[in-house]
This record gives C-alpha cells, structure tokens and sequence, in this order.
C-alpha cells in the first residue's frame, strides 16, 4: 500500500501597500479624501479604523477600492468628530 502526500501550491504576493497615505490638514466642513494604493494576490481587503473603531460607509463617508489597487476614504464636510 502506498499513500501519495500532495503538497498545496500557493500562487500569489504578500499585500504590500505601493502609496502610502499622507497627512492632511483641512478646515471643518471642508471635503477630505485620503488616498493610497496596494497590491496583492488575492487582492487585499482594507479595512479603515478611526480609535480603533473600524469606519463604515454611509451619507458623510465614502470608501472605494479600484481594480487598480487605488484606496479611496472621501469625507464629506469634516467635523471635529472626523480627527484622529
């Protein structure tokens, strides 16, 4: 009796972020978008956090991610809320 061990094969690359994110001062009520870029295979999830609370899309926040890796978190109107 023989037994046939077959070791999985994975394709792909490690997330590595391609833009970094920058700082970016702005006035309340003023629109912010913060940018950056990643790559990866299977393509990343991103997940952004403000105190450790992660940020959900809705009517002041918008988050979209491009098939070309660009990250977008855009915020209507900033109010002091928005910091951190």
């Amino acid at each position: 009796v023989t037994r046939k061990v077959e070791t999985p094969v994975y394709s792909g690359s490690p997330p590595k972020f391609t833009k970094l994110l920058s700082d970016v001062l702005v006035s309340e009520g003023e629109r912010i978008i913060l940018e950056c870029a990643v790559s990866g295979e299977p393509v990343p999830e991103i997940h952004w956090f403000l105190n450790n609370q992660e940020i959900q899309a809705n009517d002041h926040v918008q988050l979209t991610h491009a098939e070309d890796g660009i990250v977008k978190l855009e915020i209507d109107k900033v109010t002091p809320d928005d910091k951190g």
